[in-house]
């Protein structure tokens, strides 16, 4: 689902800052930027980069600085759920399943992330929504069974 990161180019390209808020720096010149500008920008909650023509997430590009690569089955999660925080010691690999439970409860509504209930006949149904990285469009499933959602869900994010 997410591209591939070349450990070489984000290593040639970005260090490891704590004290810049994303957490990276550009170690070079790069275009307008310069080497020690902070690298990245915010889209929605999460920290993005734009580098070789394609933007990645900055949270993916620390991951690759420390740990050279990212098993394509999968995710980075952030453990205190600030997906704006992304120190090292705040992210880890793990399964889709347990990013997942890892969201806490929404304030709206309870559902898992990318959830919504909608009631149909007098009964639940339940709408996943989630951005394709690879096209912008959003792809949904829909259905009266959560856990079917959920499932798709995970199969969605570990192939």
């Amino acid at each position: 689902m997410y591209k591939e990161i070349d450990f070489n180019k984000v290593s040639e390209y970005f260090i490891y800052d704590e004290t810049s808020p994303t957490f990276l720096r550009w170690r070079i010149n790069k275009g307008n930027k310069k080497a020690g500008d902070i690298a990245g920008y915010k889209r929605n909650k999460y920290y993005c980069v734009k580098f070789d023509g394609d933007d990645y997430y900055v949270h993916r590009v620390i991951w690759v600085l420390f740990n050279g690569g990212i098993d394509a089955s999968l995710v980075i999660d952030h453990i205190d759920m600030n997906p704006a925080n992304n120190n090292i010691n705040n992210l880890r690999l793990v399964p889709q399943k347990v990013n997942l439970k890892n969201q806490g409860k929404r304030i709206d509504n309870g559902l898992p992330k990318y959830v919504r209930q909608i009631e149909r006949n007098g009964k639940p149904y339940y709408i996943a929504q989630i951005p394709s990285l690879l096209t912008g469009k959003r792809i949904s499933k829909s259905s009266a069974n959560l856990d079917v959602i959920i499932e798709w869900l995970e199969n969605k994010f570990n192939p």
